[in-house]
């Protein structure tokens, strides 16, 4: 619990230290940012870290675990609803916020329009996945998901 508090506490002081900065991230920087989210829902979930990093080298894996891994991915960056399911909007405004308005940021945005509607499941962990393999198997080289 005080682990929880604090994360979301430094997710807070970077977002608002980006809100303040001229400078944007990139890819890789993004994905240095959530390697501590990384280890916390491997934890929290039981993924492994194989089994996460398996979409990277090849198909997405359809598994309990790393459904709900990416779920509380998405949930601890704030990019879910109440109920737990994808927020577009606010992935789109976390976009806009931490990356520069370049031609990989329209890429994200394409993939996120596209994948969206592809989410079918209301229950949290599925409906996360879904929109997680989308991501993969439209552009593999977006995506910065640890």
């Amino acid at each position: 619990m005080k682990s929880g508090i604090l994360l979301g506490l430094a997710i807070l002081l970077v977002a608002q230290s980006f809100e303040n900065a001229e400078a944007k991230m990139t890819i890789p920087q993004v994905t240095n940012m959530l390697m501590p989210m990384r280890k916390t829902c491997i934890q929290k979930t039981g993924a492994s870290a194989d089994l996460v990093d398996a979409p990277k080298t090849g198909p997405m894996p359809d598994d309990p675990s790393l459904k709900c891994y990416y779920s509380c991915l998405l949930k601890m960056v704030k990019v879910v609803t109440k109920e737990g399911l994808p927020n577009y909007e606010n992935m789109v405004k976390q976009m806009d916020m931490m990356l520069p308005a370049d031609d990989l940021t329209a890429r994200l945005k394409d993939v996120i329009n596209l994948c969206a509607p592809k989410v079918t499941s209301t229950e949290p962990c599925e409906a996360n996945w879904q929109f997680i393999k989308c991501f993969y198997e439209t552009d593999k080289n977006v995506c910065f998901f640890p």
